[in-house]
């Protein structure tokens, strides 16, 4: 799988992190909004940032929707 790292909007997106707006991603259809805001989740989530030391990932479920509803999920 070929992936591109978008630096700069995950970034711009952290910065922005608790300044009290809504962010929206748009896009077209497969442009990797959903790809973006994983790795925004795994960065602070799991490995953590400046104000907390994030979790362990066995600890945490995630499931995408959309996978289960076309039968794809468990």
């Amino acid at each position: 799988m070929i992936y591109f790292e978008r630096k700069e909007y995950l970034n711009k997106l952290i910065s922005a992190e608790g300044n009290g707006m809504i962010k929206i991603i748009t896009g077209i259809r497969r442009c990797g909004k959903s790809f973006l805001l994983f790795n925004i989740f795994r960065k602070l989530i799991i490995v953590g940032d400046r104000h907390h030391s994030g979790y362990n990932e066995e600890g945490i479920l995630m499931m995408s929707l959309y996978d289960f509803l076309l039968g794809k999920g468990g």
